[in-house]
């Protein structure tokens, strides 16, 4: 199936907008593949169809919207992501009855944008923020003193009204200790209690993140390659 979107490359580069996603394949776990494209793209999208809908993520596939899309934004003055080699495993949870609670560890708290984190050290690759200005923020975190070991957080960019997308990043000295699988089901368990879904989604190489969806209670949904592209300020 190919679905239209309404807005094309050429309104983008009239607008300030950095990141476009002109093309997108999406593989439901029971459904059937849908191809998300901007106009100007159904040509491309249907000769996709025709060679790789039996295996839409399979390196020759990728490669072949890499070589038929980039010079397609190049000519809007945009760049494709370095995610471009990758495609994502998305995961769902609706029912708190299917959270993991046993995995859950008695020092993972819920903080938010009011929680004095002044004094902690965060020793993850990626730093932990929180809006104070919004009641609603909420993180899970593990700490090991001051240290923060693992946290799971809100993403930023709700696609959904009623589903939030969460990320988790786990300090590399703490891996393997279940503190990121808590964080996850701690956060998790707040969202659902609050009437939301929670997404989570990760690379399809990132085999040790799909762990920790699976042992906190998702359920995969779906496969999809994003070819998202920016605004190239050079």
């Amino acid at each position: 199936m190919i679905r239209l979107e309404e807005y094309d490359l050429a309104q983008f580069s009239l607008t300030e907008g950095y990141v476009a996603v002109p093309f997108e394949v999406y593989q439901p776990v029971d459904g059937e593949l849908i191809v998300t494209v901007y106009p100007g793209l159904e040509k491309t999208a249907d000769a996709f169809l025709q060679q790789f809908s039996a295996d839409p993520f399979s390196a020759d596939a990728i490669a072949y919207l890499k070589e038929q899309l980039t010079p397609f934004v190049k000519e809007y003055d945009l760049a494709p992501s370095r995610d471009a080699d990758v495609h994502f495993l998305e995961y769902r949870l609706r029912d708190r009855r299917d959270l993991c609670t046993a995995r859950l560890l008695p020092d993972t708290e819920l903080a938010d944008g009011h929680t004095d984190m002044t004094e902690w050290t965060n020793a993850t690759t990626h730093a932990l923020e929180m809006d104070d200005a919004d009641p609603d923020a909420a993180c899970a975190v593990h700490r090991i003193g001051n240290t923060i070991a693992a946290y799971a957080a809100e993403n930023d960019f709700p696609e959904e009204m009623d589903v939030i997308e969460i990320h988790v990043e786990c300090a590399p000295a703490y891996r393997r200790m279940g503190y990121a699988t808590s964080c996850t089901v701690r956060l998790s368990q707040f969202l659902l209690d609050r009437g939301y879904s929670v997404k989570y989604v990760c690379r399809h190489t990132n085999a040790a993140s799909a762990r920790v969806a699976e042992k906190a209670g998702f359920s995969l949904t779906g496969r999809k390659y994003s070819f998202v592209c920016y605004r190239n300020d050079g």
